[in-house]
């Protein structure tokens, strides 16, 4: 997953990536055709090769995984107004030979228009609002 913000407006690309695979896309030994096919078919092939093109152009070379994040997420889903709260529990950071169990549970609320929309707001009732990045909290141990 590659994240880019501009001003207000943020951006997110995904491609899929077996396992096996992931040590030899992050040395750049790894060509275009085998990323393809991990892709399922709904995967753009255009946005999967514009993505590889535009980490390599960020790394400028070689990258080496600082950690890995595992977590449960369940997610809601609705049309009017469009919205999607998920809800990640049992989140785990691995950084070296650390592990970290994140004791509490990640709710985030993502959508257009009126946020949070009524048909969530009970399951928020009370929770304090906060900035949550599991980047962030993965790169500071």
């Amino acid at each position: 997953e590659m994240k880019e913000r501009s001003g207000e407006t943020s951006g997110k690309r995904r491609f899929q990536l077996h396992n096996r695979l992931v040590e030899p896309f992050l040395r750049g030994d790894l060509d275009l055709g085998r990323i393809q096919a991990c892709q399922d078919r709904s995967t753009d092939p255009a946005e999967v090769a514009e993505t590889v093109r535009r980490i390599a152009e960020l790394a400028e070379g070689p990258l080496s995984a600082v950690g890995t994040v595992s977590y449960r997420r369940t997610s809601f889903e609705s049309r009017e107004p469009r919205a999607r709260l998920t809800v990640d529990q049992e989140i785990l950071y691995y950084r070296g030979d650390r592990v970290v169990s994140e004791p509490r549970t990640v709710v985030e609320v993502k959508g257009l228009g009126e946020m949070p929309p009524a048909w969530c707001r009970p399951i928020l009732a009370g929770a304090p609002a906060e900035e949550y990045s599991k980047f962030l909290i993965l790169a500071r141990l």
